[in-house]
């Protein structure tokens, strides 16, 4: 284990969201403890995926995720989303968490819950 990955400093409480963390800042708020930020294609800076980022309730911490768009050209390997639009941010189908079951879209810049 490298020393990278053992720390005394408890994780981020729902006060500290992703866009308050070191080297976060181009991460946005898509809604009520919802974030996201760009994948972009190393070189080109092409959008090409979305980092997203949830309060988990049920266990007192955030879940992140992400998402690749199949529809764009140099899109990553698993890529299952499309991106419908970048303004507003609309991005089709849904999007499931793996780990807390978080439901829902990204439509019109916004999340919407299942």
């Amino acid at each position: 284990m490298t020393d990278a990955l053992v720390s005394s400093t408890p994780p981020p409480g729902k006060d500290e969201p992703p866009n308050t963390w070191p080297g976060n800042d181009s991460v946005f708020s898509i809604g009520p403890d919802e974030y996201a930020v760009w994948e972009t294609e190393r070189g080109t800076g092409k959008r090409i995926g979305l980092h997203t980022w949830h309060w988990d309730q049920a266990n007192g911490h955030w879940c992140g995720g992400w998402l690749g768009f199949t529809n764009v050209e140099g899109h990553p390997p698993r890529s299952k989303h499309e991106l419908v639009r970048e303004d507003p941010l609309t991005v089709a189908p849904s999007l499931l968490c793996s780990r807390c079951q978080h439901h829902g879209w990204i439509r019109d810049g916004q999340w919407v819950p299942a």
